[in-house]
């Protein structure tokens, strides 16, 4: 069989997934097949026609070849036509939850992951996002979850008011992926406090205050590769967190010294609050009588003050899911 005649079988329905899996397991069928994928016109074709589109996705053998090919992973994340019919069946979406490969044809291309994020909670998507930046519940969609990943900040601390004036450090990051044990039912989501959980699935910690006798320590430990696994700092706009990374709050900072950023912000000048995600806050000036400033952002410390303590910042989280279909 040749690759147009392969084409046009797929494009009319003449093939389904289990005769494609059969088909390929014989190698010159599929040394067919990856010719088909790795010529641009063809793939275009393929992948835009919902018959063909669904039989290569449904075929385990044709999927594999596919996450395997640049040149289908291009055709498929640089196309708003496929992106949209990718995103609005959960069966092809779960795979950018599951395989970074897929998933890094979008993400390590801007035009393409803005493509991505432009499909998030619009109608006809299965790709959802929503964010507690206070306590409430998680509520599960009536089709049940494909997938789930979350993004969590604990709060910042407080500054300690004194003549040292130490700065409250950032809250812990973490972010957390699910394709199995999914929650089935709804999840209360507490922020605030010493901790802040997502149902059992996540908790992050604190940052601690500053106090008498040093500044607070960054809530949290750091696993899971730190920053550079972190899928995506902006988590607000994000697609999705695809890797489970946690990463230790910055710590508050000493008199004279500006904040420390471990996640994402621009380091707080002194007497400032902590800024962006997770940053710890700026010390005083030595001297002089400073009241700082609170932190800003998702669980940043307060800046370093000797005249009445300054707030650290709320964490909280976003949640990335997929609708079944």
């Amino acid at each position: 069989m040749t690759v147009h005649s392969l084409l046009s079988r797929l494009v009319s329905g003449d093939m389904d997934s289990t005769e494609l899996q059969t088909f390929l397991g014989t190698s010159s069928n599929l040394l067919e097949f990856i010719s088909l994928l790795d010529t641009i016109q063809y793939c275009r074709i393929a992948f835009e026609k919902s018959t063909s589109r669904n039989t290569i996705f449904g075929s385990a053998l044709a999927k594999a070849e596919l996450f395997s090919k640049e040149i289908p992973l291009f055709v498929i994340a640089s196309s708003d036509v496929i992106t949209e019919a990718i995103v609005a069946d959960s069966l092809k979406a779960v795979n950018l939850f599951s395989n970074k490969t897929f998933y890094d044809a979008y993400r390590r291309n801007y035009k393409n992951y803005q493509r991505l994020k432009s499909f998030v909670n619009v109608s006809g998507s299965k790709l959802k996002r929503v964010e507690f930046l206070s306590s409430g519940t998680f509520t599960i969609p009536g089709t049940g979850l494909a997938a789930l990943s979350i993004a969590g900040v604990g709060d910042g601390g407080d500054s300690y008011s004194g003549p040292l004036g130490d700065a409250g450090a950032g809250g812990e990051f973490a972010t957390k992926k699910l394709l199995t044990g999914l929650p089935t039912s709804n999840v209360t989501v507490t922020v605030g406090g010493a901790t802040s959980t997502f149902g059992s699935i996540l908790t992050v910690t604190k940052g601690a205050n500053g106090t008498s006798f040093g500044v607070g320590v960054g809530g949290g430990t750091t696993s899971g590769g730190g920053l550079p696994n972190i899928s995506d700092t902006d988590i607000l706009n994000a697609a999705l967190q695809f890797n489970d990374v946690t990463i230790k709050g910055a710590d508050g900072a000493l008199a004279n010294q500006k904040g420390k950023v471990v996640v994402f912000g621009t380091p707080a000048e002194l007497g400032q609050g902590g800024n962006g995600i997770s940053s710890g806050g700026a010390g005083f000036l030595s001297g002089s009588a400073v009241v700082g400033s609170d932190g800003v952002g998702l669980g940043c410390g307060g800046g370093g003050s000797t005249s009445g303590n300054s707030n650290g910042s709320s964490g909280g989280f976003v949640a990335y899911y997929l609708e079944n279909n």
